[in-house]
């Protein structure tokens, strides 16, 4: 009885963290989502809303690395690559507001 008990609580904290995985994968995904399709607008965007992408961007980063997905090198080289879209954008805007 104790061993059945024992093998049934095993399962569900195994099956809940694959939950929580699951979870947390899905939302750096969305916030993927959120960020890079923001680089449509980055044109119109302030100098600050530019820097706050940014930061979300090196934030998520950090997120993607720590979460050992399978596809995690597709989505770093994406998201620095939409980094890199709001740096340009944001020093295309300095460079232009310069007499």
């Amino acid at each position: 009885m104790r061993q059945v008990l024992l093998v049934l609580v095993m399962v569900a904290w195994l099956g809940g963290s694959g939950l929580v995985s699951a979870e947390t994968e899905g939302n750096w995904r969305e916030e993927f989502d959120r960020i890079c399709a923001r680089t449509g607008e980055a044109g119109k965007m302030s100098e600050a809303e530019l820097n706050q992408l940014i930061a979300e961007s090196e934030s998520l980063r950090e997120k993607i690395v720590g979460s050992n997905e399978p596809d995690g090198k597709v989505y770093l080289f994406r998201i620095g690559k939409c980094r890199d879209f709001f740096v340009f954008m944001r020093d295309a805007a300095v460079v232009a507001q310069k007499p």
